[in-house]
């Protein structure tokens, strides 16, 4: 089986688990004698078997590229498509692995956004060769920090705070099993409120639509409700929803928490959270934003109650809902839904 092949398969398997990634986040990469084969910015690793979602950056395009400052990076799809290369991209070659995967693993964000489980973190990932690095804004200045973590180390696994996961190996197959690895060790019992039902319903509320599921027994824990509207956990949240989430602790004071939020960011609410009555998105609601309110979710239900939450600084929120590269990533998936 060519490496192509094995690193489509890989993206697809990736893409597929909403526990892994969602929406059009992620990305995966392999290095090739003639260049870096990576991800299109915008698409989905869930696309990568049936889709036209990597280019080829031929190795002496990319050294240039990374001798300069421009962030954007384009190249051509095998199908013959202009395209961005994924944003990530100086991050993957940062690697020395010949595949690598980034991930926003619901599992390791319920990890890194805790600082006071750093040390059971620790135990979890015993004997494996991983490192933990402090958040950075996406793109030059992660691969640039990354760089200089693993300078005179041997890591397989990174993980990053209020981000993610990045797993290389030089097998597609021994990939995938180290990242199973990995995630069964960062699993932990669900919150008890996850599978509580609501005992009263909000039938609708004009403008806006139900998630539904695990998202409205959310809505029944109010530690759980504390930390979905005490700021945004990682970049794709706010990249597809805005910062955080709207939270009203009654049908009655919807409109006020709406307000308070708009006040407070400057834009309206996308999602939001009532107390006793579930998750809503405001209509028209794209896919991905439901991606991103069940990413949520599920990241909050592996949070233990109490816990101490490490937010991303609202500087680096306004930065990450302001960036064109994150705008250009929303465009193309609206494109292509």
């Amino acid at each position: 089986m060519s490496e192509i092949v094995q690193l489509r398969e890989l993206s697809a398997r990736l893409g597929k688990d909403e526990m892994v990634v969602q929406a059009g986040g992620g990305n995966t990469s392999l290095k090739a004698e003639s260049g870096l084969w990576i991800k299109a910015s915008g698409t989905r690793l869930s696309d990568a078997m049936e889709g036209d979602i990597f280019l080829l950056l031929p190795w002496d395009q990319l050294n240039h590229w990374l001798a300069g400052d421009q962030e954007v990076l384009t190249g051509l799809t095998p199908g013959g498509k202009s395209v961005r290369a994924s944003v990530e991209t100086a991050m993957h070659i940062a690697m020395s692995h010949r595949f690598v995967a980034h991930t926003h693993s619901v599992r390791g964000i319920s990890w890194i956004v805790c600082p006071d489980r750093d040390g059971e973190l620790s135990e979890r990932l015993s004997g494996l060769r991983w490192a933990m690095l402090p958040y950075v804004h996406p793109g030059r200045d992660l691969a640039a920090a990354i760089r200089d973590a693993l300078q005179g180390k041997e890591v397989d696994l990174l993980l990053i705070e209020n981000h993610g996961l990045v797993i290389g190996n030089d097998d597609a197959q021994q990939l995938l099993k180290y990242m199973a690895e990995v995630e069964s060790r960062l699993e932990i019992p669900l919150r008890p409120s996850a599978s509580k039902a609501l005992d009263t319903l909000q039938k609708e509320i004009r403008g806006w639509s139900r998630v539904g599921g695990d998202a409205d027994a959310l809505a029944s824990d109010e530690d759980a409700l504390r930390i979905a509207g005490g700021g945004t956990l990682y970049p794709d949240h706010c990249v597809y929803l805005g910062p955080s989430v709207a939270t009203a602790m009654s049908v009655e004071r919807f409109e006020d928490a709406l307000a308070a939020y708009e006040s407070q960011n400057g834009m309206p609410a996308k999602a939001a959270f009532i107390r006793g009555q579930g998750a809503f998105l405001r209509e028209p609601a794209s896919e991905e934003a439901r991606m991103m309110v069940r990413c949520l979710v599920n990241v909050i239900n592996r949070i233990e109650t109490g816990s101490n939450i490490r937010y991303l600084p609202a500087s680096e929120v306004a930065s990450l809902v302001a960036w064109e590269a994150e705008a250009y990533r929303r465009k193309i998936a609206a494109e292509t839904r």
